[in-house]
Parts: structure tokens; sequence; C-alpha cells
């Protein structure tokens, strides 16, 4: 039997494109979906932060028909830069047109510099950044939005995830959009795909009338790679063929008990940061205009800001508007990373008296080393500073998840060891998939064809 733990995307991907092989998926939550979950509180719709599916490998949109037939709208993206209190269209480096005058010029005299420099390989993720965009765009973008994201000094990454990721426009864009012109296609995410009628969770919840054996509520406690056998947190046991895990690797190197002890302090060494993402539901009907909104500057907590209702008006009432708002941290600012509480609905507040109430969580936020009040406080403040909410507004609803595992550290380390980690893990029967199971960078898109690729080998 296949056994795959995760009845995340690319677990379901995997047992949906297995065909006639039999197989058990095993999920620890009480429903599917992992992260591509959706939230319903107050009238509201939230999702686990934004999920959208871009699309650039056409079976993947095919397959998202296929399983929610006429369910997707397609949705051209209005993405923006904030910055020294207006709105650059994303990209930042193909739109400098908004920037100051001054400004816009250091930009794209640091470009030109940048391209007609020769260039050696650069050794870090700073050195690319220099190397690709140039000291002006580096100095009012690039450094400070990814060094408020990611929280580490940039020469500590490597370059390898930006191919794709990060647009990368001609001197003969970056000139055109310095004097005006609008790149609305620009990037892996110009437009993307998002269900009609509720949360990301209607399409990865889809899948499961095309699964034959979900168990959910089963975590695994341990893993014996020796005698292909899971063991539960129930006491239970299963044995397995070949075992494909989509949660993340350092958790599953944790689980296995013959694992090699190199193996296991190289798992302890991978590296990632987290994020909080707080849900609002507002009073007031259109706060915004963008899909999302990135923050580079120091003085807002936030590194983007997103609005469901503008993706889809079945996720707010009538008359509201609903976002998201996504800060990182460390995990060692937070002394428990796993089992987070998420906060639940609140009374009406006004942003000017938020002190006199708050969500309410439990156990205690104090239990935690990041306050979530102190969250709630400090996003409010910064979404009226830049403009989004206004002192009259009321938020109806408030909801808070700390996501763990958010974002892969592409450093060194990682670089050299996870080819050896994944290689031997085969080797053994087992594959470890998906954005936090590959241990990678990744999209919605990417986690359902990795578990295509594994389905399709394993039926072979």
């Amino acid at each position: 039997m296949i056994a795959i733990i995760g009845a995340g995307l690319s677990g379901l991907s995997t047992a949906y494109h297995l065909k006639d092989t039999e197989y058990a998926v095993f999920e620890k939550e009480e429903e599917a979906g992992g992260l591509c979950r959706s939230i319903k509180q107050d009238g509201f719709t939230f999702d686990y932060t934004g999920h959208f599916l871009h699309t650039r490998h056409p079976y993947a949109e095919e397959l998202a028909e296929k399983i929610l037939p006429e369910g997707f709208n397609r949705i051209q993206r209005r993405a923006f830069i904030y910055l020294q209190g207006r709105y650059i269209p994303y990209p930042f480096q193909a739109h400098t047109y908004s920037l100051p005058q001054d400004m816009r010029k250091e930009c794209i005299m640091g470009f030109v510099d940048a391209q007609n420099q020769k260039k050696s390989p650069p050794g870090n993720f700073l050195d690319w950044i220099n190397q690709t965009f140039g000291e002006g765009m580096a100095k009012y973008f690039f450094i400070p939005y990814n060094e408020k994201f990611w929280k580490m000094n940039l020469r500590e990454l490597t370059p390898d995830w930006t191919s794709w990721s990060i647009p990368q426009p001609t001197m003969e864009e970056v000139l055109k959009g310095a004097a005006g012109f609008r790149y609305e296609q620009m990037g892996y995410n110009p437009s993307f795909l998002y269900p009609k009628r509720g949360g990301i969770e209607l399409f990865t919840k889809a899948f499961l009338p095309h699964m034959r054996n979900v168990t959910f509520r089963k975590p695994v406690k341990a893993i014996s790679m020796k005698d292909k056998r899971l063991f539960f947190e129930s006491g239970e046991e299963a044995a397995y063929s070949t075992l494909i895990s989509t949660c993340p690797l350092p958790h599953l190197l944790g689980l296995i008990e013959d694992l090699p002890r190199d193996l296991r302090e190289a798992g302890e060494q991978l590296r990632y940061i987290s994020v909080i993402n707080l849900n609002l539901g507002i009073s007031r009907d259109k706060v915004s205009d963008c899909h999302w909104i990135y923050f580079p500057e120091k003085e807002f907590p936030f590194y983007r800001v997103g609005f469901f209702s503008n993706i889809s008006y079945a996720l707010a009432p009538p008359g509201t508007s609903s976002l998201y708002v996504e800060i990182t941290y460390l995990p060692s600012e937070m002394r428990s990373v796993e089992n987070l509480p998420a906060c639940g609905g609140s009374p009406a507040l006004r942003p000017a008296v938020l002190g006199r109430g708050e969500p309410k969580c439990s156990p205690s936020i104090t239990d935690y080393g990041l306050r979530n009040d102190v969250v709630v406080k400090e996003t409010v403040k910064g979404l009226i500073d830049c403009g989004i909410l206004k002192l009259s507004d009321d938020i109806i609803t408030a909801h808070i998840i700390h996501i763990p595992y958010a974002y892969v550290v592409y450093d060194q380390f990682r670089k050299e060891n996870l080819p050896a980690i994944l290689r031997f893990l085969r080797n053994e029967g087992i594959y470890s998939i998906g954005r936090y199971g590959a241990w990678e960078y990744s999209t919605m898109e990417g986690a359902i064809l990795q578990g295509k690729w594994v389905a399709e080998k394993l039926n072979r």
C-alpha cells in the first residue's frame, strides 16, 4: 500500500493521480486542504492568507476546471507597492514613472550601470539584487522589502529561487516603464483563478469525491524505515510499501526513528520563516481597489496586505470589506510554533478604541512570544497611517492564524544538503513532496504537478 501523509493540495493531487493503485491518505487535521483552507466567521470567509491558482502549465488549469467545473473566475492582477505615500504598480522595477523625479533618476542610472558592468556569478541574494537591478532600486525597494520579509542579512540567502519568482525586465522595459508605460502582464502571476462562490477550500475539497481512502484526525507519531510502518498517536499502526510525505521536511525527518544521525542533524538546520496572518472584516465597502499591496518601509509592521472582498464578492457581506495582513517572524521569536490558537470573532470595534475590546484567543496569547493583541493594534495603526482604514471604520471581526512553516530559507546549507537528504529518502521508498516536503518556494500549481509526477512514477 502507498501511504500518503497529509491531505493538502500535493497529497490530494497524488491520490487523485494514483488511478487504480492502492493507497491511504492520513491527515492530522479534521478536514482536507492543508494551508489551502478557508474559515467562516461572522459572515466573512477568510483563507489561510492569499491562495490563488496561478497557472503557467496548461494541465493545472485543465485539472482545476475538471475538478470544479465552471467554478472559477479568471482574475487580472491589481497589485501595487506602497512607498513614500504613493502607490507604484507592481512590479516596482518596471514602473518607476510613479516615483519622485530624483528617485526615478537614481533607479534608472543604477539599473543602467548594473547592466553595463561585467558580472560574475552572484555569491548571495544581496549581490544578485545589486547586479540585477542596480543600487537605486536595491536601496528603495529590494533591500528594505526583503530585509523586512526574511528577517535576516540578505547575504545569508542564495539567489537560486529568483529565476521565476522575481520579474527581471529588459533595459527597454525599464526605460519605457520610467516613461509611463504599464506592464500588466509582467511576472508569473499576472492573472489567476479563484472560486466563484467561496474560499479556496472549494477547490481542494472538490478532490474528495475522487478519493478512495482518506482518514482524518490521524497524526503520525513515528516512522520505521526498516519495517516500513507508520505509528499513529492513536496507538494504531499501518504498513506501507512506499511513503509519500507532504509535511514539512524537518518534521518528517524528526518522525523517522531509524534515520542516520547526520541526516537528523541536517534536518534540524534547515531554516524557515513563519507568518502571522491577520484577517479583518471591515464595515465599509471598497476600502481599497487592489488585490494586494507590498509594504517595504519599516514603519509598517506588515509586508503585504491583500483584499479578499476584491477577489470575490462571495467572501464578505454586502457593504463590507475583508482583508488579510501578513507579518513574518523567525521561529525563535515564538516559544511554541505548533498548534497555535486562532483568534475568534470580536464585537465591532473602531480603530480609535481598540484598547477596549480585542479578539479572544484560547489559551492566553501571553503564553506565546508574540502577542496577538499587540499584532492587531500595530497592524490597525499601520492600516490607518497608509490610508486603507479610517478612524470611523468598524472592525466587525478579526481572526489570527499563525503559520509556523511559511517560507523556506534558501541558504548555503540548504543548497549543499537538501539534494542528499531527498535522495536518501527516495532510496528508502519515501518521497517528500510539496512546498514544504520538497523544501522549496513553490505555488499551488507546483503542488498539483508534484503530486501528478510522483503518482505517475509509482503507477509505472
